[in-house]
């Protein structure tokens, strides 16, 4: 293996990946491709998503130039394997921009599962794909027609998991130089030419990117990158070992020798911190949709990112972690690869320690202690079905007004101390809005009364949120009352709180506004009543909400 050429596609990534981020940060700016805070979000100011932009340029620009100049005969058996690197490089592209698609018109998590597993499926059916399930002490077992759903599911995974661990600064990067670096290095024990040239292009525009991703970070990766980073990953750790692809070849255990021993299971070692966070996640998404009822596809803030904030570790100390973490299982994987199996199992005995103390000590297992969700559940009912009842109302509200009313009282229940909706007027000076809602005083409230000063000041930390339709020029934001200690069902109605506001806004501005409106409106609070159930019904009467006849035909 000639490691020049790969120092130089290394070089190359790095370089073009520092020339092109000023350029790629204004365009992201200028036409809104920023992640703002807000729900789950944990920091405060909008941050660019340029990172996937990034990684997807350097990374086809590297691969390029390390292919065509100098020629691909530095790397010795390179000329068997072009058909590899053009299916790799191409699905990694392709998912990168079903990423950027998501980050601009925030898709919904169906349409990008659905996507997602086109592009899996095509990439396992069309090139490369896990045929043997091998265990240690058990001989490998063929998955002959059940080896492209169990590969598609598998790179979907690694997709996800790359996304979901993507939510403290630093974290994804870190993480993925130990993955890229493991793929490079077991491309080079399986004598894979093609995946040690694409893994040095990765790890050349990671660099880069984490040099503005470390705290506090001035970019981030969006889901083009993680999309990108993920089946990068996932794509060269099946194909690893072999040469051509199977296009429409046989499933057949004789027609597709195993390229080594215990295939599927090293390479999700070299992934295992991105698995092991969509794992959990699956596994606690699924428990909680069969105790509450709540879709798959709900956002949450229980990562492993998340529970270690909770518990007061820096973005530093996590990211530390995290790659270090996925560094001995790498090694444990690696070690494996080349024959030392006495050192594998050393590395990996680490793993077993925090996978069955720590990590059960320190929290990340209560999502499976029945007792605890058996006790959270009726607060999930009623915040959910509370929600679905308020969105049904909204379909039904009038004017403005009630829209405003059924905000307040959707604040009101959610623990909202105050929020605040302001629209810009149209181009004919009507519709302007503002309106300000603060939750009434009571004497259960009376501690936070002494929030206004501290607010005021900046001496007081709250939980503030905001959200807004840039395009249409209406934005909201609210203060939740402060909560020592942030519990599940606290972020919960969180999420739930963002989720309605943007519906609110989109519905203020669909509603007709009476052509009498001045530019500038200042509404004052408004009483629930308006938006009472028995109201609405009387209201339409037997007519639907668009006002035809529940009867005709």
């Amino acid at each position: 293996m000639d490691f020049q050429i790969l120092l130089f596609v290394f070089s190359t990534a790095a370089a073009v990946s520092l020339l092109a981020k000023p350029v790629i940060v204004r365009l992201a700016s200028r036409f809104g491709l920023v992640d703002k805070p807000g729900g789950r979000k944990i920091h405060s100011t909008p941050i660019p998503r340029v990172g996937g932009l990034l990684f997807l340029l350097s990374l086809l620009a590297a691969v390029v130039v390390g292919i065509f100049f100098p020629a691909g005969h530095f790397l010795p058996g390179f000329e068997s394997q072009w058909t590899k690197a053009f299916m790799v490089l191409a699905g990694t592209l392709v998912a990168g921009f079903l990423g950027l698609a998501d980050d601009l018109v925030d898709l919904r998590p169906s349409w990008k599962f659905g996507l997602q597993a086109i592009l899996a499926g095509s990439f396992a059916f069309l090139g490369y794909r896990f045929d043997f399930l091998h265990i240690p002490g058990f001989p490998p077992v063929p998955l002959a027609f059940f080896s492209l759903p169990f590969t598609a599911f598998w790179i979907m995974a690694l997709m996800n998991g790359f996304n979901f661990m993507d939510g403290v600064d630093g974290l994804a990067g870190t993480v993925s130089v130990v993955v890229f670096l493991g793929l490079g290095v077991a491309g080079y024990l399986q004598s894979d030419p093609s995946l040690c040239l694409f893994a040095a292009a990765a790890l050349g525009s990671l660099v880069v990117f984490l040099a503005y991703n470390r705290p506090p970070a001035k970019i981030y990766l969006g889901d083009a990158g993680a999309n990108a980073l993920g089946f990068g990953a996932a794509a060269g750790l099946v194909s690893l070992g072999q040469s051509g692809p199977m296009l429409f070849g046989s499933v057949s255990a004789k027609a597709n020798p195993m390229p080594f021993h215990f295939q599927a299971i090293l390479a999700t070692l070299i992934v295992g911190y991105p698995f092991l966070e969509v794992f959990l996640s699956t596994i606690r998404r699924g428990i909680k949709r069969f105790y509450f009822g709540r879709s798959m596809e709900w956002s949450e803030k229980e990562h492993i990112h998340h529970r270690l904030l909770k518990l007061g570790w820096g973005p530093l100390r996590i990211s530390a972690v995290g790659a270090s973490f996925n560094l001995l299982l790498t090694a444990a994987a690696l070690l494996a690869m080349s024959g030392d199996k006495a050192l594998a199992v050393f590395c990996f005995l680490p793993v077993v320690v925090i996978l069955t103390i720590l990590m059960p000590r320190m929290g990340f297992f209560d999502f499976a202690d029945a007792g605890s969700l058996a006790g959270k559940r009726p607060y999930y009912l009623m915040a959910h079905k509370f929600l679905d009842m308020q969105r049904a109302k909204l379909d039904l509200v009038a004017d403005r007004e009630e829209a405003l009313a059924l905000a307040s009282q959707t604040c009101a229940e959610f623990g909202v101390q105050g929020f605040w909706i302001k629209a810009d007027a149209d181009a004919d000076g009507k519709g302007g809005l503002l309106y300000f809602w603060e939750r009434p005083h009571d004497i259960q409230r009376e501690h936070l009364q002494f929030m206004k000063t501290d607010i005021n000041t900046g001496n007081f930390e709250v939980f503030r949120e905001r959200t807004a339709l840039e395009d249409e020029g209406i934005e909201a934001y609210w203060i939740f009352e402060p909560i020592a200690g942030e519990s599940e069902l606290d972020v919960e109605y969180r999420v739930l709180v963002s989720s309605f506001m943007k519906d609110i806004l989109r519905r203020l501005r669909e509603l007709d506004t009476p052509a009498s409106d001045p530019s500038h409106v200042e509404i004052k609070n408004l009483s629930h009543a308006k938006v009472r159930s028995s109201l609405l019904r009387r209201r339409y009467g037997s007519k639907g909400a668009n006002g035809v006849n529940a009867s005709s035909n």
